[in-house]
């Protein structure tokens, strides 16, 4: 797993294009909040990119337009491959279409069965939860993997627990022990870990396309790490328009890899900081860097819109 790299010496940028609203189970602000954050640091371009759902992108806008800030509609959409965790970003989809609220009630259904299943791995590995209060910060019936984290983390009973010590005070993963917790015990790999069936990449791209979006690779180097051979298979066998080369998860050295296969490709670059609140709380709207593209990133994205439409 790659972990978010330290931002201290980063500048910060007008344009995000990676943000999330707590339409995402993780996501901690509503549109209004959210518009707040975002003209907190000085961010002037958005897109609101929600797990697997357009819901909250309307609502962003015209809280947004109050306040002179562009929302670019969008949505980050949730793939399997191979044994790979995909997420693939549509940009100018044309967001009233049925077809992404079908594909996220479809998806909802799996992933509420798949949250019972998850507390109830997490317990039987001795850890003690508060289960009232998970549930009640459930969205849609899914629960996000950070509020078990949260819950387990924050009880008195579960502080000797062996596996919970790196996320404690000290510990080798206490740098964000939430988000942590989530990943190592949660996601793939982890001994709680639940498979959840998504939806494959070629028919997310397809939906992107049809509704006149342009669909991006999110942060490659989460998904591939610096493999640039798993990503040139997958560039090759799906038609992405782009990579999110400027990401939270990618080291510069990261990002000039990526860089360089997108030019190699002729192929669109964003740039997103996958801002959700406090599951990530050491990431802000508009905290990584493009260096200095915002204007080139924006127009070109904008004329690959235009051209689907």
């Amino acid at each position: 797993m790659i972990i978010t790299r330290n931002l201290k010496n980063i500048r910060a940028s007008t344009l995000d294009l990676h943000i999330h609203s707590n339409a995402s189970v993780d996501g901690q602000f509503s549109p209004r909040e959210l518009v707040k954050q975002v003209a907190k640091y000085g961010v002037h371009t958005v897109a609101v990119s929600d797990h697997d759902t357009v819901r909250n992108v309307l609502e962003m806008m015209k809280y947004a337009n109050q306040s002179s800030i562009e929302v670019i509609p969008a949505g980050e959409f949730s793939c399997d491959w191979k044994k790979y965790d995909i997420h693939v970003l549509g940009y100018g989809i044309q967001i009233q279409d049925k077809r992404f609220e079908q594909l996220k009630q479809e998806l909802e259904e799996r992933m509420c069965e798949s949250s019972k299943k998850m507390v109830e791995a997490v317990k039987a590995m001795g850890i003690v939860l508060q289960e009232e209060k998970i549930w009640k910060q459930a969205v849609h019936g899914v629960i996000a993997p950070e509020r078990i984290g949260e819950s387990a983390l924050e009880l008195q009973q579960n502080r000797n627990h062996p596996v919970l010590q790196p996320f404690f005070p000290g510990g080798e993963r206490s740098d964000n022990p939430v988000l942590n917790f989530a990943w190592d015990i949660c996601e793939r790999g982890g001994p709680a870990y639940i498979p959840v069936q998504h939806n494959t990449p070629d028919k997310v791209i397809d939906l992107i396309h049809d509704t006149g979006g342009v669909a991006i690779l999110a942060h490659p180097g989460c998904c591939f790490g610096k493999d640039v051979s798993v990503a040139v298979e997958f560039l090759e066998e799906f038609q992405v328009d782009g990579i999110e080369v400027y990401s939270s998860y990618h080291e510069e050295e990261t990002v000039a890899v990526y860089r360089k296969l997108a030019e190699e490709r002729n192929m669109l670059v964003t740039s997103g900081s996958d801002f959700h609140g406090k599951t990530k709380p050491n990431l802000t709207p508009g905290c990584v860097s493009c260096e200095n593209r915002e204007n080139e990133i924006l127009e070109r994205l904008k004329m690959a819109i235009k051209k689907r439409k």
